[in-house]
């Protein structure tokens, strides 16, 4: 598995919904590009982080190519302020987890 965290400081509460409508609407198209789970982490009212955790690298960089570099440019123009960390990852789970009680399955 690899994991892109993209981590946004906004200039004011407008760009932050914005930018959270955009990361839904700019991955709803890598769910079948090797897309596994995204989660929107938002952390105060001027910062947010998006987690996306995909089937290996080549999956990643390939929806960066096809969605992140527009997604990016479309951002920072709002003003946000942009860090990108990411790198192989690996998940573990409670047994006792039930997805459908803590995910949306998409």
């Amino acid at each position: 598995m690899y994991v892109r965290i993209i981590n946004y400081k906004f200039p004011n509460e407008l760009a932050k919904n914005a930018v959270k409508a955009l990361a839904i609407d700019s991955t709803k198209y890598q769910w079948e590009n090797g897309l596994l789970m995204r989660y929107l982490l938002d952390i105060n009212s001027n910062t947010a982080s998006t987690v996306l955790a995909f089937k290996n690298k080549e999956a990643a960089d390939d929806g960066w190519k096809k969605f992140g570099l527009k997604f990016n440019k479309e951002v920072k123009e709002m003003g946000v302020i942009v860090s990108i960390s990411e790198g192989v990852s690996s998940a573990e789970f409670n047994a006792n987890l039930d997805p459908k009680q803590h995910f949306k399955i998409i």
